[in-house]
């Protein structure tokens, strides 16, 4: 049986663009978990889904879990 819940958001939150000479520009996103849950003893494993919208763009882009 797999279940789901949602803990506390991530901690942290930082964003930044990189625009690298060689290549197209991308997010640079980083975070911490939250300190409510004990992810230590493998009781937890979270997944994290990122979703970015583009400012002219009508739908949400989803990614994989992490």
């Amino acid at each position: 049986c797999i279940s789901a819940v949602q803990p506390d958001p991530p901690l942290e939150l930082a964003v930044e663009v990189k625009q690298p000479e060689d290549r197209k520009p991308y997010l640079w996103i980083k975070w911490s978990p939250p300190t409510l849950i004990d992810l230590k003893t493998g009781w937890f494993t979270l997944l994290y889904e990122l979703r970015l919208k583009p400012e002219k763009a009508a739908e949400w882009e989803v990614s994989d879990p992490y």
